[in-house]
């Protein structure tokens, strides 16, 4: 008569192939849906160029005629081409907008869902009978966020891909941001993008 040796699965005299075969299974199903979680968490960088996106919304000029032009093509611009190089704005394209003490609200409103936001312009030192100086303040969701100021130097260098603007510590949501040209001096702004996270 043979007899019948039974095994207990997970005793260390067992020598099944299902047990390391389980466990593997078990290993590569948790190590997937760790990479998965990991990568939904991954951040990534968006760019809104200033003429890119006009026609879904996401940039708002105030006021929305007269006042900003597009840069790259503006002849009648104190600061135009010529003075500013194309091939170092992003995208070959900036936003272009003179004010003047005294006149309405001249701002870009941003629309993005995101948690960190960065404003970059292109700032010219010196530009002869232009105001290149430049005072902007910045809001999120109508809250006072910070601002930037620019005093012209004897320089005549043109600085590009300035960062005026950051902020990282914004809720994952949807999110209006307001650039706002102020102050009591002639200035000019010259927004070239924004990137938000």
């Amino acid at each position: 008569m043979r007899m019948r040796t039974s095994y207990d699965l997970f005793s260390p005299g067992c020598r099944s192939l299902a047990v390391p075969s389980l466990y593997r299974l078990i290993f590569l199903a948790l190590a997937t849906l760790e990479l998965a979680l990991f990568a939904s968490a991954v951040l990534v960088n968006h760019t809104i160029d200033d003429q890119l996106m006009l026609s879904a919304n996401v940039l708002q000029y105030v006021p929305p005629n007269g006042v900003w032009s597009q840069g790259q093509t503006c002849s009648s611009c104190l600061i135009h081409p010529g003075i500013i190089d194309v091939s170092k704005a992003f995208d070959g394209t900036w936003s272009y907008a003179a004010y003047q003490p005294g006149q309405q609200s001249t701002e870009v409103q941003a629309f993005f869902n995101g948690t960190a936001v960065y404003v970059y312009n292109i700032v010219p030192s010196t530009v002869p009978g232009a105001a290149t100086f430049v005072n902007l303040t910045f809001s999120i969701d109508g809250v006072y966020r910070g601002q930037y100021i620019s005093i012209p130097n004897e320089s005549s260098e043109v600085l590009y891909n300035v960062s005026v603007f950051s902020a990282t510590d914004l809720s994952h949501d949807v999110h209006n941001l307001t650039m706002n040209v102020v102050g009591n001096n002639a200035s000019h702004v010259l927004f070239d993008y924004i990137v938000y996270t």
